[in-house]
């Protein structure tokens, strides 16, 4: 089964999605209903992203507890953090129509920037910290 973005088939592939992904054209007389719309057209690939980021963070995270010799119940919890990330993917809209009302237009591309970049930060922080608890206590230990 052939992936929909096949990068050897065709390189230019992953450029035009992201293109597609961050960019938004100027469309004159674009309505809240329109940057609602641009959002949540961008939901599906954005929880692929976190799928395709998460999961590998999740299982790092959980064998660096465990090499650390500390309880992986708790981090369980870290179930819930999607629903989080979706949480906050609609704050983003919210904040476009709020910085709209108040004269600031076009500021979606950025804001969803922003957010992709602050959702890796957090999907890889566990796992980051989690590796380097258990990379001094093996170094101590």
């Amino acid at each position: 089964m052939a992936l929909p973005v096949d990068p050897e088939r065709n390189p230019g592939q992953i450029r035009r999605a992201l293109e597609w992904f961050f960019t938004r054209p100027r469309v004159a007389g674009a309505g809240n209903l329109d940057i609602i719309a641009w959002w949540e057209i961008r939901r599906v690939p954005y929880n692929a992203f976190l799928v395709v980021l998460g999961v590998p963070s999740f299982v790092l995270f959980l064998t660096f507890i465990v090499a650390a010799g500390d309880d992986w119940f708790e981090p369980l919890a870290l179930f819930a953090a999607p629903f989080l990330y979706n949480f906050c993917y609609t704050a983003g809209w919210v904040c476009e129509l709020l910085l709209r009302a108040i004269g600031v237009h076009d500021s979606g591309p950025t804001l969803m920037k922003l957010g992709i970049g602050l959702t890796a930060l957090l999907i890889t922080f566990p796992a980051v910290s989690w590796g380097m608890v258990a990379l001094v206590r093996t170094l101590a230990g």
